[in-house]
């Protein structure tokens, strides 16, 4: 039964971090629902959205008890920006 399969969310599924995670995590039996603002992950269980928003989560939520058991939930998302840092 999918309930008892083990589930983990992974936000910043479609970086590279995020998909690193994503791939161990499926080759090691379990079930991955990526969340991330693209459409490019390449998982099964996919959600599209901005982790600041709450919605986002629920969606997460909802797509991990329809997998299965949410057993783990991996915190990957990050904004990106130009920050350079200089030499002090």
């Amino acid at each position: 039964m999918a309930r008892s399969r083990r589930v983990v969310v992974v936000t910043g599924v479609s970086g590279t971090l995020g998909t690193a995670i994503a791939a161990r995590a499926a080759r090691d039996g379990w079930t991955v629902v990526g969340v991330d603002r693209c459409d490019e992950a390449r998982n099964r269980h996919h959600v599209e959205g901005d982790v600041a928003d709450p919605a986002t989560h629920d969606a997460a939520v909802a797509a991990a008890a329809k997998a299965g058991r949410l057993t783990a939930w991996v915190n990957n998302a990050a904004e990106k920006s130009a920050i350079y840092l200089t030499r002090f």
